[in-house]
């Protein structure tokens, strides 16, 4: 809740306790620009390190739109793994189909929250290193910012025997000089 105001009153009725009563003025904390999305969580101790790049590759073909690994320490002071998957709440049962077949766990958390993104949409710039794709967002404000596209950049940096991390700063600038903060 985005809490808007707070009053406090007394009443006139006599008590051996304090007559006070408070009231909480608010309304949803994320505007209607949000959406709803389902959280995926699982703990796992026991599972092979080399198999969650195949994991990540079912689940993100199957829809899922952010997949993570978080190192914990797990009962019996084990180091274990918290896998998390965010994808749409109609893909929920899909995304725990893959988690229960693919790993060792036995159980997940499913839990549906609500997420804030920015507008944003996808170009191709040109670049010496051939086409690029840049990912631009809209600022709350105004202004636009830019995120050129792993993939993209790691494809012209093999092509190019640039490194990536040079590579990546000189396609920003580019993308900076090439497009205009009315974008959206």
């Amino acid at each position: 809740m985005l809490l808007k105001a707070v009053g406090c009153g007394f009443g006139s009725y006599k008590l051996d306790i304090p007559n006070c009563a408070r009231l909480f003025l608010g309304g949803p904390s994320i505007d209607e620009s949000s959406d709803t999305v389902a959280v995926i969580k699982t703990l796992i101790d026991d599972m092979q390190p080399m198999a969650y790049e195949p994991l990540f590759e079912s689940l993100y073909g199957k829809g899922a739109r952010e997949v993570f690994i978080t190192g914990c320490i797990m009962k019996k002071s084990r180091p274990g793994s918290e896998l998390t998957v965010i994808c749409s709440p109609a893909d929920a049962d899909l995304m725990l189909d893959v988690v229960f077949r693919e790993t060792t766990t036995t159980g997940a958390r499913v839990e549906q929250v609500k997420r804030k993104t920015l507008e944003r949409k996808i170009i191709s710039i040109d670049t010496e290193y051939g086409q690029v794709q840049v990912k631009l967002a809209a600022l709350p404000g105004g202004g636009v910012k830019i995120i050129p596209e792993y993939e993209s950049v790691k494809k012209a940096s093999r092509d190019s025997g640039r490194a990536f991390h040079e590579l990546y700063e000189e396609i920003k600038i580019i993308a900076k000089n090439n497009i205009n903060d009315n974008i959206f």
